[in-house]
Formats: structure tokens, C-alpha cells, sequence
């Protein structure tokens, strides 16, 4: 080999900082691994060249432990032909929502589809996911939500599932989006809020025209607006609608995202609902019914009173203060919008100050979580984008469907500032960006992503962030037989007393995973949890041993993890 000589030798330098750079602790990387997982499906949103809104909405996805195992596997909500009564002879045939059992070994992560074998036959115009265990048996059941009616599935604990859909008296015909799976009046049974979007009728659609005059979807304001639902668990398997008696008589706005959270530190779970061009709501939760807070706690508009066009919601404690903040993604030209939490619900827009607003004011944000992707102890920021109004160039340039847009991946900086990484990446290439679910799928103690795109392939994002620091997962438990803690806390004992939530709701159309996963500060090989149970009682879980996941009980201590 020759003697390198100036330019060379600067380009050398220059890639080996790069690669360097690339190594360090609070690296964010993922890797596209969809091809090579076995996760064969393609959402169909219906596409006719009718403009029909629904094809624009979905799809969402979840990742969930349906079998018990101790893996991660998949669902991907499926959506198919816009349904019209009036004009279909008979319902269209769709190809149903799938699920995909984790069937990874030590040296390759794969997917089976087990859809047809586990009876989860959904095939409604598909929305979103929700997951928890509705049924009370201690398995997580899944919530599937259509334009047109609901569907509850039970989940039978033997790798099958039981359509209760009516029974269950959950199967609401409207245009429905997320839901969260909670107990939210504190008897120990997880109930259901579930947002409705629109008033869609496929027989009047109206004709909406872009700025160059030429067909276009219409927004979300030509239509009359639904009524959320509540429905709260009566432990029989039987749902009772209780929207008239916690929500009252309010309008009804239009909702896509929603988050079941205590915001004000109360010990009771309040419900926020991200709405699309509405006032967003917070329905505080006084015991026996909500009163909508928005306004007070200066949630319901941006610092400048504007409305927005609210799709979906993150929740994390973003600036270590113990209090719970929201992230809300919107149309392009909004921004994104960051409510710091200042304590007992008293929010205000932050966004600017932490370098959200110039970042993604280019992009309609859907999917989104608030997650430590480098396990550096600081919860960063990845966002699903997508448009929803024809971008003319992909149009010019015969694009079937010209809504694409990159994906954002955001990292924490510790300075109180997102700083966008990854700009570039082929795991953020284009596309119409909707649900997102974050977990990890190979317990590996680092967190992957599923982004599910409309009309297009899902994308499997598997972390290979370069990691020094140790870590601790765990899984809260609670009631006979043992289910998913929903809506219980746990706080890290050690460093900044990192806090995180037991949910499967927030982002959009979307179900992640419950369990928590924390970094660990220094040399440690254990650490202690402090839980906070839904019940609002409190337990101290010690010697946790790094590198693997726990489950903790509630009033029983640790048991074996699958």
C-alpha cells in the first residue's frame, strides 16, 4: 500500500470520526429487517380513484404477547374495499387483519403468520388495535376498530381467539380510530375508551379540489363530527355504555388518538383525546365521571390558540421533572406539539424550545412514541409521516398514491432539545405513514419499532444501537388470574429515577408493548423498581438483575419470566 497524502489522508480521517462517531453510547440505528422476518402483507386501503375518505385514515398495528410466551408478535390491522351499502349487492370480501406469531431463534428473527389457525377471522374495513385483557381470563384480547362496526376478540389462552363482538356489547358501528384498553373507574376491570372519527357517508362523497384545481381528498372539516365512546367492564363479559353518564352532553369532536394517563397526579386515570382540526380534550376524571379540563390546562390549542389537527399521542416524562408530558403530531404547517407537564396538569407548549417546531413543520405527523432508542436513560422521539393531501410532485410523477413522506427519528440530547439523527436512513425512506408500535421483539434490551404504512408494506425496524450500559426490563402483573398491569407506574431507584407507564395505547391506531425497559447508570448488575399499582398502592421490588426481564406482582414479589 502507498503513503497517503492530503486529500487522502483527510478522507480517511473524516471516515474514521464518522464511524467513530457512529459507535458512541446515544447512537440511534435501525435496521429495515421486514424482508427477511416472514411479515408478508400489504395494506389495501380500497384505493377506487373515488377519493373515498376512509382510504386516507388507516392502518394501525400492534405488538403483543398474545400467546404468553415471553415474545412479541404482530398484528397488522387490514383494511380492503370502502364498504357503501347502497351500492354493494353484498359486503366485499377483504382480506382479514393478520397475526403473526414471534417465532425467532438465537440467530434470526421470524414471523409466522398464524391468522387462519388462531381464528381471528377480522375483516371489517380495519382502522386500529387495542390490546389488554378485556375478558379477564389473563390474556391479552384484541379490540379492532373499523369504519363500520367494531369487533372484540377474545383471547381463549390457547392460541385462539372467539368473536364477542356483539356479546360483549362492544361492536359500535361508526368511523372508529384508537382506543385505549384502562380501568378507568377503579374497580380492578380494564374498560375501553374508543374515539370515533367522522360522519362518512360513501354515497355523498363530496368532490374537494387541491390548490392546482385538480380532485383531491377532502379534510376532516366537510364532515359532521362522532361521539367517543366509554365502555366500562361489568367483569361478565358484558360492556355497558356509559358515554352520557362520565362525558355528558358535550359535542361530539373528531377524534383519532387518545391516552388514558394520570396527567394531575391524582392516583386517577384521566383520558386525553387528540382531535383533528377540534380543540384537543382532556377529560379529567373526578371518580364517577370526567369534566373536560382542556382549556384549564392548557392542552386544548398551541401556545398561539390555535387548533390543530391532532392524529396522535406520546406520553413520557421528557424532562425528568416526575410529571407526565404529551406529544402531539399533526398536519404539515402545525408542527408537532410538545405540553410540558409543570405539575398537577398545568401544561404549556414547549415546542419551540426543544427544537420540534422547525423539524417537523414540513410533515403530517400519525404514529408516534416517545422512547429510549439509544438507552441513554432520555426518552427520544420517532414519528410516523405521512400526508393526507396530494404532494403535486409525486403526482407529476405518476405516483398511484402521492402521499409519501420520510419518517423522524429524534434523538434527546440531555440538554432539553431533539436533535434529528438518521436523515437519510433507508429505514425512514418514504411512505404513507400511519400506526406505530414500539417493543422488543428479541429481548435484546433494546427497542424496535413497527411502522405500518397505508396502502404499502409494514416496516420492522430492529435496534442496533451500539450499547455499553447494562439494563433491566420488567413486566407488571396484577389480579387472579395474573394479567397485564395497565395504567401501573414503575421508577427506577437509581440515577435520575427513570419513570415509565405499564400501557398498550398512546401513538396512533396502535397497540405497543406494556412492559418496561430501563437503563442502567454505571457498573450496577442489579437495581431497584419502585411500582405504583393502578390501585394506587406502592411496592418496592430490589436485587433486580441486569440483563433480562422481570415479571413483579403485584402483593406477591418476582416471578419467573417466560
Amino acid at each position: 500500500m502507498g503513503t497517503l497524502r492530503g486529500a487522502s489522508k483527510t478522507a480517511l480521517l473524516v471516515y474514521c470520526l464518522t464511524i467513530s462517531a457512529s459507535a458512541l453510547p446515544g447512537a440511534v440505528q435501525f435496521e429495515d429487517i421486514t424482508a427477511d422476518s416472514g411479515l408478508v402483507f400489504r395494506h389495501d386501503n380500497g384505493l377506487s380513484g373515488d377519493w373515498h375518505y376512509p382510504e386516507i385514515v388507516g392502518g394501525g398495528c400492534g405488538l403483543v404477547d398474545y400467546d404468553g410466551d415471553g415474545r412479541l408478535d404482530i398484528v397488522l390491522v387490514q383494511s380492503g374495499a370502502v364498504p357503501n351499502k347502497r351500492h354493494d349487492a353484498e359486503p366485499p370480501v377483504r382480506e382479514a387483519t393478520r397475526l403473526y406469531r414471534n417465532a425467532s431463534s438465537s440467530d434470526r428473527i421470524r414471523f409466522v403468520d398464524v391468522t387462519a389457525e388462531s381464528g381471528l377471522d377480522a375483516r371489517g374495513y380495519g382502522m386500529g388495535v387495542a390490546a389488554g385483557d378485556l375478558t379477564g381470563n389473563g390474556h391479552p384480547d384484541l379490540y379492532i376498530t373499523n369504519y363500520g362496526p367494531n369487533s372484540l376478540w377474545r383471547n381463549n389462552g390457547d392460541g385462539s381467539f372467539t368473536d364477542i363482538s356483539e356479546s360483549s356489547g362492544t361492536a359500535h358501528a361508526g368511523f372508529g380510530a384508537s382506543a385505549s384498553v384502562a380501568d378507568i373507574d377503579s374497580d380492578g376491570r380494564l374498560d375501553l375508551f374508543v374515539t370515533n372519527y367522522v360522519d362518512y357517508d360513501p354515497e355523498s362523497n363530496p368532490t374537494c379540489l387541491a390548490e392546482s384545481t385538480r380532485r383531491d381528498y377532502c379534510g376532516p372539516g366537510v364532515f359532521e363530527a362522532a361521539r367517543d365512546v366509554l365502555y366500562l367492564n361489568q367483569g361478565n363479559g358484558r360492556f355497558d355504555d356509559a358515554t352520557m353518564d362520565w362525558l355528558g352532553d358535550h359535542p361530539p369532536l373528531r377524534g383519532l388518538g387518545v391516552a388514558v394517563v394520570d396527567l394531575d397526579g391524582d392516583g386517577r386515570r384521566d383520558v386525553f383525546v387528540a382531535n383533528d382540526g377540534d380543540m384537543n380534550q382532556f377529560w379529567r376524571n373526578e371518580a364517577d365521571r370526567f369534566s373536560e379540563q382542556a382549556l384549564l390546562t392548557g392542552t386544548a390549542v398551541n401556545r398561539h390558540g390555535q387548533m390543530e389537527a391532532g392524529m396522535g399521542i406520546a406520553v413520557a416524562d421528557v424532562d425528568g421533572d416526575g410529571d407526565w408530558d404529551l406529544l402531539l403530531t399533526h398536519l404539515t404547517g402545525e408542527s408537532n406539539t410538545l405540553y410540558r407537564n409543570r405539575g398537577q396538569g398545568d401544561f404549556f407548549d414547549d415546542t419551540a424550545a426543544w427544537g420540534l417546531h422547525a423539524t417537523t413543520l414540513p410533515f403530517t405527523g400519525f404514529g408516534v412514541a416517545l422512547a429510549d432508542f439509544d438507552r441513554d436513560a432520555l426518552p427520544d422521539l420517532m414519528i410516523a409521516n405521512g400526508a393526507v393531501r396530494v404532494i403535486e410532485a409525486q403526482r407529476q410523477a405518476d405516483s398511484r398514491f402521492p402521499l409519501s413522506q420520510r419518517d423522524l427519528m429524534l434523538r434527546n440530547t440531555g440538554s432539553r432539545r431533539f436533535e434529528q439523527v438518521m436523515e437519510g436512513d433507508p429505514a425512514l425512506a418514504p411512505a404513507v405513514g400511519r400506526g406505530l408500535a414500539t417493543g422488543d421483539i428479541d429481548n435484546d434490551g433494546r427497542l424496535d419499532v413497527l411502522i405500518c404504512n397505508n396502502h404499502d408494506r409494514p416496516r420492522l425496524l430492529h435496534n442496533r444501537a451500539p450499547t455499553t450500559g447494562k439494563w433491566l426490563g420488567v413486566r407488571l402483573v396484577t389480579g387472579e388470574p395474573s394479567r397485564d398491569a395497565l395504567g401501573a407506574e414503575g421508577r427506577l431507584t437509581q440515577g435520575q429515577g427513570q419513570r415509565q407507564r405499564a400501557a398498550t395505547d398512546g401513538s396512533y391506531l396502535s397497540a405497543r408493548d406494556a412492559r418496561l425497559l430501563f437503563a442502567l447508570q454505571g457498573e450496577d448488575e442489579a437495581a431497584s423498581v419502585d411500582v405504583t399499582w393502578a390501585d394506587g398502592t406502592r411496592e418496592r421490588f430490589e436485587a433486580l438483575s441486569a440483563g433480562s426481564y422481570h415479571t413483579l406482582v403485584q402483593g406477591e414479589g418476582q416471578r419467573p419470566a417466560p
